[in-house]
């Protein structure tokens, strides 16, 4: 697991740090997220696969308040690390992560809060804290 503290910004309306929780199983596709959001001065939280996101999950004293997941990832599929989350997590903001948009409907309907279809490009980093309540204010 990689994760990063970046100084600066990155604070909620409330003046806390946004911790974000990033699981894809490609390292190219994490290490694009992770520096996009440390650009935006958030904290990042990186998993390879969906077993070790459900991991960071249950970590004790460990609170996400956004969750991006790839779809598509060995071990547990995006929609199962949610499924098995939200309960653990009830503060967190779930995104699916897919280059599939034939499903959109479908994983709303199970519970995410939002799904972007890959490649999803920085400015758009800034528009989903914003639309899911989690930018600064």
């Amino acid at each position: 697991m990689n994760t990063t503290e970046p100084s600066g910004a990155g604070e909620s309306g409330s003046g806390t740090r946004l911790r974000i929780l990033y699981a894809e199983d490609d390292p190219a596709n994490r290490l694009v997220v992770e520096r996009n959001f440390q650009s935006l001065g958030f904290h990042v939280d990186l998993a390879e696969n969906g077993r070790r996101a459900l991991e960071l999950c249950k970590t004790p004293g460990r609170s996400y308040d956004l969750i991006l997941l790839d779809l598509h990832m060995p071990e547990l599929s995006g929609l199962q690390v949610m499924l098995a989350a939200k309960g653990l997590q009830p503060r967190a903001k779930f995104v699916a992560v897919t280059s599939d948009d034939e499903h959109v409907q479908m994983l709303l309907e199970e519970g995410f809060d939002a799904v972007r279809i890959k490649p999803v490009r920085k400015p758009l980093y800034a528009k989903l804290l914003e639309e899911l309540g989690l930018a600064s204010a």
